[in-house]
């Protein structure tokens, strides 16, 4: 923002001394208008020169000096003429936004509420205040964010049962292939969760945040309480701002519980770099590196690494969309078994799109595709997996706090190992509240 009070009319302004060139005024008054700031600067500087204590030509020389980038020289013009005018509330709000733009918020935020303290146009004074707010946020230090999400599921195959009714596998004391009945039962379910995220941000300096979140999660599964999950995710990211570029290193802990007892634990560290490419492009690019402890089945225990590539593009008309590469590796601790280490892929497509002002429509395709580093002894193969997800929610802001959600999301997966060839859809309402 190049002029935050554009709006304010110059008050009377007169002169402190004698008489000045007005055609040379008026031509450095017209390159000035032309946007040619650096004639009407040389121009006005000469007017300086024999017409110091002049309020408009102290004015233009602030005006031309500050779109030059020259701060420095501008807070020197409007500082010459407020030592006489201190009421002029069009040279005081200039004098702030330079103050912004030499980062100097401290300062900025004083003259503003000097500006707010003289009789403004009411327009004028909601932009004013909008931008001590602005200056506010950027002083404070602390930033704490609170919110509650509770909501309902329906799992149409909690399972992940095979539509297959029966399959084949290598029977190594025959020599051959056999075939073996599916025991797998569709069945579903309806979930009750309930997750309270806390976020706690400290700003250290104007370029360096440390950022802390807390997320507390339950799942209750009606009549399956052996799946019952409750979690706790923490995260610790020293994030520094560096012109365009957003440097972060999270170190991230997972505990999570399965039928009321403990399941996993697991460490990740992970560093990650934003940069803005356009005014609507934003490039993500994190590193995940971390171990996935199972603490009743350490067998499948493993180290795990991920690339994850995002591309956010924000458009007028048609929402936001990201486009987002995951690539990712699980690497077994132990050797006991076949079906630990693993690569998968993840390719994802989402938009988020307001309507009507209060309505939020969000849409995805997810594909994935996996495959095991090991054969299968039963099958005599590695097994490779396939995987579609489309999903679709639709949000309901109903207060700057409160916010309803519906949504479904359908699955369908392939293998070629037939036990794990399944399909199943969700569907789910969830309220959530932030303070």
């Amino acid at each position: 923002m190049k002029k935050i009070i554009v709006a304010i009319a110059i008050l009377a302004v007169g002169v402190w001394g004698a008489s000045f060139d007005k055609a040379l005024y008026n031509q450095a008054l017209g390159k000035f208008q032309e946007k040619k700031y650096e004639e009407a600067y040389s121009s006005f500087s000469i007017l300086f020169e024999e017409n110091m204590d002049t309020i408009l030509i102290n004015f233009y020389l602030g005006r031309s000096a500050y779109e030059l980038g020259e701060y420095e020289q501008a807070l020197a013009a409007y500082e010459r003429i407020l030592l006489y005018e201190p009421d002029n509330t069009r040279v005081r709000a200039e004098l702030a936004q330079t103050y912004v733009q030499m980062k100097l918020f401290t300062q900025a935020l004083r003259e503003f509420e000097l500006v707010l303290a003289n009789k403004i146009p009411q327009e004028v004074r909601n932009k004013v205040e909008a931008r001590v707010a602005f200056l506010k946020a950027k002083e404070q230090k602390h930033f704490v964010h609170i919110s509650l999400m509770s909501g309902l599921i329906y799992d149409s195959n909690v399972n992940a049962a095979t539509d297959r009714g029966s399959f084949e596998i290598y029977n190594p004391y025959v020599g051959s292939n056999m075939t073996i009945q599916s025991d797998g039962k569709k069945e579903d379910a309806l979930i009750a969760q309930l997750f309270v995220p806390l976020s706690y941000r400290y700003k250290a300096a104007q370029n360096f945040l440390i950022d802390t979140s807390v997320v507390a999660g339950s799942m209750r599964y009606n009549g399956f309480k052996h799946k019952n999950i409750d979690l706790l995710s923490t995260q610790i990211a020293p994030t520094l701002y560096i012109q365009n570029y957003k440097l972060s290193l999270g170190f991230m802990y997972d505990l999570i519980y399965l039928g009321q007892e403990k399941y996993q634990n697991n460490y990740y560290i992970k560093p990650r770099v934003s940069t803005l490419l356009s005014k609507s492009l934003l490039y993500d690019l994190a590193l995940q590196i971390g171990e996935i402890n199972y603490l009743k089945e350490e067998l499948r225990s493993s180290e795990f690494y991920s690339l994850t590539n995002t591309l956010r593009y924000a458009s007028e008309s048609m929402g936001i969309f990201d486009f987002v590469l995951n690539l990712a590796k699980e690497e077994e601790v132990y050797s006991q078994r076949t079906d630990v280490s693993l690569f998968f892929a993840d390719a994802r497509v989402a938009n988020s799109f307001e309507f009507l002002q209060s309505y939020l429509l969000r849409t995805s395709v997810l594909y994935r595709y996996t495959k095991y580093d090991e054969e299968d002894l039963n099958f005599l193969s590695k097994r490779e997996d396939k995987r579609l997800d489309y999903s679709l929610d639709l949000q309901k802001i109903l207060t700057d706090n409160l916010a309803l959600n519906i949504g479904a999301t359908m699955s369908d997966v392939s293998s070629n190992h037939k036990p794990y060839d399944y399909d199943k859809y969700n569907v789910r309402a969830n309220i959530s509240y932030g303070f």
